[in-house]
């Protein structure tokens, strides 16, 4: 399965249906990449 996917289903990035297609707003990959990034810095790991 691809990560995006994964990533979807099990809630880790916002979708919304749109017809037959799932769209992602890029509003919701900003929010996604904050998160995971702040988690990252919260463990101290550095990029």
């Amino acid at each position: 399965m691809r990560s995006t996917r994964r990533r979807k289903l099990t809630g880790e990035i916002r979708s919304v249906k749109v017809g037959r297609n799932r769209r992602i707003l890029p509003a919701w990959v900003d929010e996604y990449v904050r998160r995971v990034t702040s988690d990252v810095d919260a463990e101290g790991w550095a990029a």
